[in-house]
């Protein structure tokens, strides 16, 4: 069985998030390859986090990196950056306040712990049920044109994740890859992991990695 771990990631270094942290999970995982949620083209103007601690884990480990992610032209990814800044807008204006208290303490959380937060349990749980929420918000306001963004920018993201999983899976299988680890952003935690645990693969086995 082959065995591929997602790290979750951030992508600027902030706070407790910072890039040798990362490179000390790499160091737990040892893979054998490392892919990168991003395209060839973003990976070349990147330097952000995960660029950084690669490069930092690459010093002493010798592992083939591999951008795998789907090519979005310049105004499709504007328009989806236009659309979610709409979205938080609605959740803001519209939100209750357990939803406030609730999205605070996950936020809170992510700049106390970093990447402990992330990889725990309980993180997963905080970003279902603030989707779950999230949901229902654009569905309780009526306005068609809401959720249609809504719907819009939740099918991009599964989209991209699943060329990244199919990328990966047929990667793994044709290099004969033991363990390997795949960096993205953590907001893709569990739509991702439904994407890569429907995908019928049954050589490749999806976890996330956890401290």
């Amino acid at each position: 069985m082959r065995e591929v771990v997602i790290i979750l990631s951030v992508h600027k270094e902030r706070g407790p998030f910072r890039a040798q942290d990362l490179v000390d999970v790499l160091n737990d995982v040892r893979p054998d390859a490392i892919f990168l949620e991003h395209s060839q083209t973003e990976y070349e103007r990147f330097n952000g986090l995960e660029k950084k601690a690669t490069g930092l884990y690459l010093v002493n480990n010798q592992v083939p990196v591999f951008p795998c992610g789907k090519p979005i032209c310049e105004k499709e990814m504007l328009e989806y950056y236009r659309k979610h800044q709409s979205l938080s807008l609605i959740f803001e204006r519209y939100s209750s306040g357990k939803y406030r208290k609730k999205y605070d303490f996950h936020v809170c959380r992510e700049d106390l712990e970093g990447f402990s937060y992330l990889h725990s349990h309980e993180y997963g749980q905080a970003q279902k049920w603030l989707h779950d929420e999230e949901e229902k918000i654009v569905t309780s306001i009526d306005r068609e044109e809401i959720y249609q963004i809504f719907q819009w920018c939740s099918e991009l993201q599964r989209k991209r994740e699943s060329v990244i999983c199919e990328n990966i899976e047929k990667s793994v299988l044709k290099n004969g890859y033991g363990r390997v680890a795949l960096l993205i952003g953590a907001e893709h935690r569990n739509s991702f992991l439904g994407v890569a645990k429907g995908s019928g693969s049954l050589e490749v086995e999806w976890s996330c990695y956890e401290c």
